[in-house]
């Protein structure tokens, strides 16, 4: 058997599989290849490719710098590293290797539309609509561009103009799924939930494994409800902020409210209190929106097949946690007593870190909002035992649950604020 034609035609067949989908087996394949050559650096970069489409980043970026080792000049290596760096939430690196590609290959439409994936990471829309225009200008024909085109577009808010590249886009590919999703994320930004969902439902037939399309379809579901097309409304308006921009609109809101508790005084103070109460239930409901609005969904025959299995779990959490923490804190009030009150306020708080468990990719975040909500729904069932089974004379339960109490209720607000750090919280 003669090796090398061997390994050639493994690696022609991995490619093969890996355009059907069947990643499984292509990588297979490719390690097949790479146990007769180490280091045929298109099998290590095709195998990098493979782990990335199946969400395994962590796997696919040591892979892929084995493959830059063996081919240090190839400008394709850098693109698939921005590409996996940029999934990863790291902006600024995959930033770097798309530069780089373009130093290799200085006229690679494609490092030019990874350098246009980067900039849309950092939130600089105008640079990344130039990177895309150089793209297409490049190669007109190619789909990826044309999506960071229309997506800068629409981020920029120039609906004008993005209607007209996803116009441009479906005329020219009209079974292209990135241009329905885009005309649906479109459509749904202009409130137009049904529109939105036929664009998105295309988008998922012709491309049934279609994260952003399925995540579109989703949230136009949710958009059904008033409440949640509101929410829908401020993520749209604060996603085409900067990220600086964006923690200062945070702090601004939340020092404005703090200041009007200080300034209006006398006959004013019930109008600083009415600006408190606004503010946290509008903070509230930035956290909690996505997990009420998949608890909606739940009830729908067609929404929960579409609902992931760790948005469910966070929609059952969130359920439980604002149900029983609201008929608790009710109970509590009209009973005049501390411990369901302040049960109750646990369990609706715990919601935050919640929010930022189970959609969550960061697995040190996981982690710390995960042990965050457990933390204050022990001692929310703590706060109870001790209230209903009263500790013998010399007991120190009810001690003990009053002395976690507030470390539970910081970790929840707390959450709140450390839930904006990329490091340790981005979405699926």
């Amino acid at each position: 058997m003669n090796t090398p034609t061997s390994a050639h035609s493994e690696f022609l067949r991995g490619c093969q599989l890996y355009d059907l989908r069947r990643y499984a087996d292509a990588e297979a394949a490719f390690r097949s290849v790479l146990a007769q050559e180490p280091n045929h650096a298109w099998a290590l970069h095709q195998l990098a490719r493979t782990f990335w489409r199946q969400d395994r980043e962590a796997e696919a970026l040591p892979v892929l710098l084995q493959a830059i080792g063996a081919d240090p000049d190839e400008a394709g290596h850098q693109v698939l590293h921005s590409q996996i760096l940029c999934t990863m939430g790291r902006g600024s690196a995959a930033l770097q290797a798309a530069d780089e590609a373009l130093r290799l290959d200085p006229l690679s439409a494609s490092a030019f539309t990874a350098r246009a994936a980067a900039l849309c990471a950092h939130s600089k829309w105008a640079e990344a609509e130039e990177a895309a225009r150089q793209a297409l200008a490049l190669e007109p024909e190619y789909d990826l561009a044309h999506h960071y085109l229309a997506h800068s577009l629409r981020q920029q808010g120039r609906g004008a103009d993005n209607a007209a590249a996803v116009r441009s886009q479906l005329g020219r590919n009209p079974n292209d799924p990135l241009a329905h999703a885009n005309a649906g994320w479109a459509a749904l930004e202009r409130g137009d939930a049904r529109k939105a969902e036929e664009h998105f439902a295309e988008a998922l037939r012709l491309s049934p494994g279609f994260e952003w399309a399925r995540e579109g379809l989703v949230q136009s579901f949710r958009a059904r409800s008033p409440l949640y097309r509101a929410y829908l409304a401020y993520s749209f308006w604060l996603s085409k902020r900067q990220k600086g921009q964006q923690w200062a609109i945070l702090l601004g809101l939340y020092l404005g409210t703090r200041f009007s508790r200080h300034l209006l005084t006398g006959d004013w103070r019930w109008l600083g209190l009415v600006i408190g109460i606004a503010y946290f239930a509008f903070a509230f409901w930035v956290w909690v929106a996505r997990g009420i609005g998949s608890l909606l969904l739940l009830t729908d025959r067609f929404g929960r097949m579409v609902l992931r299995p760790n948005e469910k779990l966070e929609a059952y959490f969130i359920g439980a946690g604002l149900c029983g923490g609201a008929a608790l804190a009710v109970f509590g009030c009209l009973a005049n007593n501390a411990a369901p009150l302040v049960a109750g306020a646990l369990f609706l708080l715990s919601c935050i870190p919640i929010a930022c468990t189970f959609d969550n990719t960061r697995r040190v975040g996981q982690w710390i909002f995960g042990g965050a909500s457990a933390f204050a729904w022990l001692v929310a069932l703590g706060a109870l035992a001790a209230w209903a089974w009263p500790p013998a004379p010399g007991g120190r339960i009810d001690e003990l649950a009053a002395g976690l109490i507030v470390p539970a209720l910081i970790g929840c607000v707390g959450s709140s604020w450390i839930g904006n750090i990329s490091a340790l919280r981005q979405r699926r």
